[in-house]
């Protein structure tokens, strides 16, 4: 089973154990294999360098892989991460910073949804052979006010969900511009700010949307200033963690898939603009919360005391007996756990930096192996 690693794409599977990773680094796409799920990993081919991968995902025919990029460009490979080919027709020039990268895969169809720097939003109904913008996102009322805090200070679609129960839902994260929700499949969207609150330092800094299986009006959201918990499908929120929690800057979020009520989230302690002072760790954290967000436990057995830069990219694979995680960070690490996160260890080092657009050049880690 492979698994994809990077900080903008699909985060979650569901398979057999992962005998095969394919990270995202600022230096293309590289494999780690391992022979059984007890072995130790290796590093094994090396595609694409020169690309900063910024989105790996890997449709459900077990095959076919897209890797967006921030340096510019989309690809795809039809035997699984093993040979690539351009997949960018339809996306403009100015567009081709892919930031992030989504598959609706429904009754028997598949849709994908990329998402670009500055603010873009493609559509492709044909995996990925012809893409099409959907204007309408670029047309939110506010969008002049988008903005990045650090330069070039251009905004980008950082995230991309479609609602598991309602295919036509789409949720867009835009960072720093943004919550949206479109109801007719990208044709109108609407801007969420119920969760926003006038001591917020992070306005509408928006990272990532999570549903809860069961309950179509049920998500949990991330940004600059904590993780968001919504029964109402965005209608009031609960501000479950702040920015002066251990993950004061949280990301990646999951669901347990036995347990609706099990939360894992992780993050950084501090948001970027402090990394600056921090050294060669940004205090990385990675939680679990078994009460549906009220009460967390830091879940770091095995781990560094400082780890090399940030967690920066985070995916969950589910096997019989609960999920795996493994987390890239911008020091060319993976940390793998293949017990619910309770423990950890190094799966690989001596990789580029996995890294969001330009953070890792926040540290003093090498830029290449």
């Amino acid at each position: 089973m492979t698994v994809c690693v990077s900080p903008g794409g699909r985060t979650a599977s569901r398979g057999d154990a992962a005998l095969r990773l394919l990270v995202g680094t600022v230096d293309g796409v590289w494999e780690l294999t391992r022979s059984n799920a007890g072995a130790p990993w290796a590093k094994g081919t090396h595609a694409l360098g020169g690309s900063h991968i910024s989105a790996l995902v890997r449709l459900h025919d077990g095959t076919t892989v897209f890797a967006g990029a921030h340096s510019g460009g989309l690809w795809v490979s039809h035997d699984d991460g093993r040979t690539w080919e351009s997949a960018a027709e339809g996306i403009a020039p100015e567009h081709r910073h892919v930031f992030t990268i989504h598959a609706r895969e429904q009754d028997g169809a598949t849709t994908l949804f990329a998402g670009t720097q500055p603010v873009a939003l493609y559509r492709s109904d044909d995996l990925g052979r012809t893409w099409r913008e959907l204007p309408a996102l670029r047309g939110v009322e506010g969008q002049e006010l988008w903005t990045f805090p650090a330069p070039p200070h251009e905004p980008h679609v950082k995230y991309i969900a479609s609602h598991p129960a309602e295919p036509a839902t789409l949720y867009v994260c835009v960072e720093q511009g943004a919550l949206l929700r479109s109801r007719d499949d990208g044709a109108t969207w609407s801007e969420i700010t119920s969760y926003e609150a006038p001591e917020d330092i992070w306005h509408h800094d928006a990272h990532r949307v999570v549903f809860a299986p069961g309950d179509p009006r049920e998500l949990y959201f991330t940004s600059g200033e904590g993780l968001y918990h919504s029964t109402d499908a965005g209608a009031t929120w609960t501000h479950l963690t702040t920015r002066h929690d251990a993950v004061g800057y949280p990301d990646a979020t999951f669901l347990d898939p036995a347990d609706a009520r099990t939360v894992y989230l992780s993050g950084s302690h501090n948001s970027p603009d402090a990394w600056t002072n921090a050294g060669v760790s940004t205090h990385p954290g990675f939680l679990r919360s078994r009460d549906g967000g009220t009460t967390w436990e830091e879940l770091d057995a095995g781990l560094p005391d400082r780890v090399g830069g940030s967690f920066e990219a985070l995916a969950m694979h589910d096997v019989p007996g609960g999920p795996a995680f493994y987390a890239g960070t911008v020091a060319g690490e993976v940390f793998a756990s293949e017990d619910h996160g309770l423990t950890w260890h190094c799966a690989a080092s001596g990789l580029p930096p996995i890294s969001k657009v330009g953070h890792y050049k926040k540290f003093p880690v090498p830029s290449s192996i």
